[in-house]
């Protein structure tokens, strides 16, 4: 057992090696029972990282296809997404989009908040969004999450990507209104098909992947922060385009696939949950 530092606490604790994965020791929490990375890129190594190629379909960093072309698959999950944000949100008045990427869900749920703000790393990346649909994006946390300012907060796919999780959610609880919402998806690593796989799990993927969630340990985190758990499910499938999958496949035989999928086969989508991921409903306690 070795000491590293726990994203859990933000402070070293004791932890159990478990595998290393594309040069990365992924470790176990003692206390917490947090799968994280021991060794996580630095901070300007990720904002490199998911740059518009995480996005656009360079392979070595097992991102998408392309964001672009699959558009309306993209925005037929965050249609879903929003119908259960608009159904368990008592206040509808300003929303952010933490980790919001081009903005498709930013875009889609405008028309339902007075206000609604996305948060993400990359410049380049917010531009996209920005000149494209003439989104509210800033690269800037710190300046959307104002204490007591927001209803809603979403972090679609975002908190298994962040160094300190403890601090990104401690700060959504700060700018949350008083019974105000936060919603989020992320891994299961306590699912059954997770157990089963191990080291060989789909979403053990690092660097892209720096903490490795289970309901026990997002419940418990959230908790820590002041949140109140209000459901979490499994039943959160996705819309995923042939051209995604197409891109995946490759990507797991090891073989290159065309950066840009054909039109067709971003065009097609086929809906898949292999019942490892969570939807997590929470409200500010």
């Amino acid at each position: 057992m070795k000491v590293h530092f726990s994203p859990f606490y933000e402070q070293d604790a004791p932890s159990d090696w478990l595998w290393n994965v594309n040069g990365f020791d992924i470790v176990r929490c003692a206390r917490s029972g947090l799968v994280y990375l021991a060794n996580p890129p630095s901070d300007s190594e990720l904002e490199q990282f998911y740059s518009v190629e995480y996005f656009e379909g360079e392979q070595s960093r097992q991102g998408y296809a392309s964001y672009e072309a699959d558009e309306n698959t993209l925005r037929r999950n965050a249609r879903s997404m929003l119908d259960h944000v608009l159904d368990h949100s008592p206040a509808r008045d300003s929303l952010v989009d933490y980790g919001c990427a081009y903005g498709y869900f930013l875009d889609e749920a405008m028309p339902h908040f007075a206000s609604a703000t996305g948060i993400e790393l990359n410049e380049q990346v917010a531009d996209v969004g920005r000149n494209r649909f003439n989104l509210a994006i800033s690269t800037d946390a710190s300046a959307v999450l104002q204490p007591g300012s927001v209803d809603v907060i979403t972090m679609w796919d975002v908190i298994e990507h962040l160094k300190h999780p403890r601090t990104a959610l401690a700060e959504c609880g700060w700018a949350l209104r008083p019974d105000g919402r936060l919603f989020l998806t992320t891994g299961d690593i306590g699912s059954p098909l997770a157990r089963a796989m191990g080291r060989r799990w789909r979403l053990i993927n690092p660097p892209q992947h720096i903490t490795y969630f289970s309901k026990q340990t997002i419940s418990e985190l959230l908790e820590a922060v002041g949140f109140e758990v209000i459901e979490i499910t499994r039943r959160c499938g996705k819309h995923v385009s042939l051209g995604f999958a197409a891109f995946i496949v490759g990507y797991l035989l090891g073989r290159k696939t065309p950066s840009t999928p054909p039109q067709w086969l971003a065009r097609r989508s086929l809906y898949v949950n292999l019942f490892d991921t969570m939807l997590v409903t929470a409200r500010k306690g």
